[in-house]
């Protein structure tokens, strides 16, 4: 009996992705079994891939990699377009002393809001 291999063994046997092999498993270019949800990969057929010319006509289509460096820079956004620089946003309190304002601001919205709604704590 033939051993079944998930997705990532398979990936790794071809140095793959296993988001490519899920790929060619979902468009039939690799044999597959499709259990529920789980895709799983008999072992001899996936040797029949590699030594037929299924994989290497795979390996031809894939775009080549491309280091980190020389990859396009992101989108700019609408105010790097104009020219400003965007300011690193502050995600709220950073000393303690920002955190215990914060905290009495926050209990006295919440008892504000209370008040409001008509119910106590």
């Amino acid at each position: 009996m033939t051993r079944l291999l998930k997705p990532e063994e398979a990936a790794e046997r071809l140095a793959v992705s296993p988001k490519a092999v899920r790929l060619w498993l979902r468009e039939g270019k690799l044999p597959g079994i499709r259990l529920g949800r789980l895709w799983r990969i008999a072992e001899d057929k996936l040797e029949e891939f590699i030594a037929g010319q299924g994989f290497e006509q795979e390996a031809a289509a894939r775009p080549p990699q491309v280091a980190q460096d020389e990859r396009t820079p992101p989108r700019e956004t609408r105010s790097t377009k104009a020219g400003a620089t965007a300011a690193p946003r502050k995600k709220g309190p950073q000393t303690p002393a920002e955190w215990e304002k914060w905290g009495e601001e926050h209990l006295e919205r919440m008892r504000r809001r209370r008040a409001r709604k008509g119910t106590s704590k």
